[in-house]
């Protein structure tokens, strides 16, 4: 479909580059730039004894944002962050994701998803480390 971005797919050797140089095991991200909320909502963990890989990275935040949210994330949350959220829900379960799967479509009881917190900053930027020096990681997100 034009003016959709096309993805490039990352061989097995892309995935297992080192995600960090030097190595490390554990990666907290706890904010997302540009995010006007106080506090990231549910920061992410990255774990991997042998050191992150970028298919950590990649893999982590996915299922992250697959998660179902949690009352008590969707109570913290200001009044114009739940109507983002609740138009990015309405959104992502009537219209498919992948075009070229126009049954793909989640139900209309689906329920609110950590995805839809992104609204349309849904295209994953990088990473950098927090500049508040407390070993957290900086998120960046786009739109696609």
């Amino acid at each position: 479909m034009a003016g959709r971005p096309n993805p490039i797919p990352l061989s097995e050797q892309d995935l297992a580059q080192p995600a960090t140089h030097p190595l490390v095991t554990r990666m907290h991200i706890s904010d997302i730039a540009d995010d006007p909320a106080p506090t990231f909502s549910h920061s992410i963990l990255v774990d991997n004894v042998c050191g992150i890989t970028c298919g950590d990275v990649f893999e982590t935040i996915w299922r992250h944002f697959q998660e179902h949210i949690r009352p008590d994330e969707y109570n913290s949350w200001s009044a114009r962050r739940r109507d983002l959220v609740a138009r990015t829900y309405h959104k992502r379960v009537h219209e498919p994701l992948d075009w070229t799967q126009p049954n793909n479509i989640p139900g209309r009881g689906d329920g609110l998803r950590r995805i839809d917190y992104m609204g349309d900053k849904v295209m994953f930027r990088g990473l950098e480390p927090s500049p508040r020096k407390d070993n957290t990681w900086l998120m960046f997100v786009g739109p696609p």
